[in-house]
C-alpha cells in the first residue's frame, strides 16, 4: 500500500464518529526496519479512535517468521504514532518497538534493547543488511546513564592496568612502571641469580656430604674441640694449661661465644694426704667463668702415695655472648694439699663447645 494510503490514516481519523463499534480494515503495510534486513508487514484495522496492528516480522527471509501486536495512533502534532511488539522465533524472545511515521509513510523507530533506526515503508523487497539483534530485557541506549553502568568494552595495553571504569564501558588506563629490580646477583654463600626472568637463587655448598638444607641461625653443633690421651702430670699449687691436645694445639677459639662447654677427663691424685683435690677453671678470653654442673673438687685425693683410684669427672660452663672471637681454654690447680708434694694425673681429656 503506498504512502498517500497511509497519509490518509492521518486524516481519516479526524473524521471518524466515536460511535464506530465495529473494527474496520484500514490496509496492509510494509517496512524495512533499517539498517537491519528485517522487514515487517503489519494489518491496521481501525478500532475507535485507535488503530490495530497485526502481522509479522521476516526475520530478514528466515523459515520462521516472527509474531507482531501492536497499536497505531495519530499524535496532536500529526503524526502517527506505533507501538507493537516482536516476539522472535524460535525462542520467543521479545522485543518492544516505538515508531513514529509521518505522511511520507516513513520514520523512526527504537526499541527496548537499545537498538535504533529509519522505518523505511517498504512495498517491494527489502534492501539488505545485518538482522535486528534478538536481545531482551534493556540495551545500552535505553539506560539511564546516571544509574547504570554499561558493559565494560575498553581494555588498557600491555605495561598499563585499568584504573577507573567509565559509564559507557570505556576505561582509564594509567602504567604499572617497569619496577626498580633489574637484576639479582647472588652473594657469598649463595649462586645463581641473573638480569631477566624467572631467578633461582640457590645455597652454595661446599665440602663433602648429602644434605641439600641450610642450618638455622640459632642452632647448636656439639663441637669437639680437643682430646688428648697422653697423661698430664704435675706438682704444686700453679696452674696448668689443660687445653693441649696431642696435635699440639693449646688454645681454641670460637665466634660470639654464648656456647656451653663441657670439659671432662679421668683423673687421680698421688700423695699421703686426705684433702687435696684437682680444681678446674673454664676460661673465657683468659677470665674463669662459674660452672652450671659438675664438681668443684674434680678430682680427690684417697690417702695413699700411688696414683690410683681414677676417676671420670666433668665440669660445663655458659659463656656469656660475646662479638667476635672468643678464646676458651681450660687450667687445673692442686688444693688443699698437707704438703705440695701431692702429683696429680689426667688423661683422656676432651673439650665439647655446643
Amino acid at each position: 500500500m503506498s504512502a498517500y494510503r497511509l497519509a490518509g490514516l492521518v486524516l481519516v481519523v479526524w473524521s471518524l464518529a466515536p460511535s464506530f463499534a465495529a473494527a474496520q480494515p484500514f490496509g496492509t503495510f510494509r517496512w524495512q526496519v533499517s539498517p537491519y534486513c528485517n522487514v515487517i508487514t503489519v494489518a491496521i484495522t481501525q478500532n475507535g479512535t485507535v488503530y490495530r496492528l497485526e502481522g509479522t516480522d521476516d526475520q530478514c527471509g528466515a523459515p520462521v517468521a516472527a509474531a507482531l501486536t501492536g497499536l497505531a495512533f495519530v499524535n496532536p502534532n500529526g503524526s502517527v504514532g506505533m507501538g507493537f511488539t516482536i516476539i522472535a522465533a524460535p525462542g520467543g524472545t521479545p522485543v518492544a518497538v516505538d515508531a513514529t511515521v509521518d505522511l511520507s509513510g516513513s520514520g523512526t523507530w527504537r526499541d527496548s534493547a537499545g537498538n535504533t533506526g529509519v522505518l523505511v515503508l517498504t512495498p517491494g523487497a527489502g534492501t539488505g543488511g545485518a538482522p535486528r539483534p534478538v536481545g531482551g530485557g534493556m540495551g545500552g541506549a535505553a539506560v539511564n546513564p546516571t544509574q547504570v553502568q554499561l558493559r565494560v568494552t575498553g581494555s588498557c595495553p600491555a605495561g598499563a592496568a585499568v584504573s577507573a571504569l567509565n559509564q559507557d564501558g570505556s576505561v582509564t588506563c594509567q602504567s604499572t612502571g617497569a619496577g626498580d629490580i633489574t637484576a639479582v646477583t647472588a652473594g657469598p654463600g649463595l649462586k645463581g641469580g641473573q638480569s631477566a626472568g624467572p631467578v633461582v637463587l640457590e645455597a652454595d655448598f661446599a665440602g663433602t656430604g648429602t644434605a641439600t638444607t641450610v642450618a638455622r641461625s640459632d642452632h647448636t653443633h656439639g663441637v669437639y674441640v680437643s682430646t688428648r690421651s697422653t697423661p698430664t702430670t704435675w706438682f704444686g699449687p700453679g696452674f696448668v694449661n689443660l687445653l693441649t691436645d696431642d696435635n699440639g694445639a693449646s688454645g681454641w677459639y670460637v665466634d660470639r661465644a654464648s656456647k656451653v662447654v663441657t670439659f671432662s677427663a679421668t683423673c687421680a691424685m698421688g700423695g699421703a694426704n686426705l684433702t687435696g683435690y684437682i680444681d678446674i677453671d673454664i676460661l673465657q678470653n683468659d677470665v674463669p667463668v662459674a660452672s652450671t654442673s659438675g664438681a668443684e673438687q674434680f678430682c680427690t685425693a684417697n690417702g695413699s702415695d700411688a696414683v690410683d683410684g681414677w676417676t671420670r669427672g666433668s665440669v660445663t660452663a655458659q659463656l656469656p655472648a660475646v662479638s667476635g672471637l672468643n678464646g676458651i681454654s681450660v687450667r687445673a690447680r692442686i688444693i688443699g694439699a698437707a704438703t705440695f708434694t701431692s702429683s696429680a694425673w689426667l688423661s683422656s681429656t676432651s673439650l665439647v663447645i655446643q
